[in-house]
Order: structure tokens, then sequence, then C-alpha cells
């Protein structure tokens, strides 16, 4: 895993003049991660998720914990539903970081 001080986009992280992280942040963040539930609509984080990446998002994820998909979404690409035993690989906005999406959902039916 990753510290904050060795991952290397933190640079795009604005500051002030004394190095303090500012309030008011305005560049978009390499990430955004949308969950599915029963109160969000598939179509409205659909939506969002594109809006995310023709906004400067470099990836968006919409989660679905009830079919355990990740719908993962990147300018210029079409959407790619993974599954199971598919890789989400997020090294270029995470260095280093790959993810099984079984993985994820395994940690909902833990100790259930």
């Amino acid at each position: 895993m990753y510290g904050w001080g060795r991952i290397p986009r933190i640079p795009r992280i604005p500051r002030d003049t004394r190095g303090r992280l500012v309030n008011d942040v305005t560049v978009p963040p390499d990430l955004a991660i949308e969950i599915e539930s029963p109160e969000r609509r598939a179509s409205r984080l659909d939506e969002r998720c594109r809006w995310h990446v023709a906004n400067g998002v470099r990836v968006s994820l919409l989660t679905d914990p009830d079919d355990e998909t990740v719908r993962e979404y990147r300018p210029g690409a079409a959407p790619r539903v993974l599954r199971s035993d598919d890789v989400l690989d997020l090294g270029d906005v995470l260095p280093g970081y790959t993810l099984v999406v079984g993985e994820l959902f395994a940690v909902l039916t833990e100790g259930a």
C-alpha cells in the first residue's frame, strides 16, 4: 500500500503559498467511485460516471453490490463491465494497484 508521500500524482493537489492543501479544489480527481443502491438509480449513476470522464476524471467506477460488477469508465473508451475473476487495473492513477473484482465483493460476505 502507498503512503501519501509516495503517490507520484500527489503534486496535482493544489497548495497555497505556505504549501498547505487548499480548501477550494477545482482540479478533477484522478478517480471517482459511485456505488449503486436502491436509493441511487443505475441510469443516473451511469450518467454521472460519463460526466466524470467527460470533465477530466481519468477513471470513474460504478460498483453494483447486488450483481457484484464494476463498470469502468475511461475517456475515449466504451464502459467496460468487470466481474468475478476480472482484474481492475488502476496502475495509471494508483501506481501498482490492481484488484480482482471478486475480492472487492468478498468483504461483504466475510463473517456472515
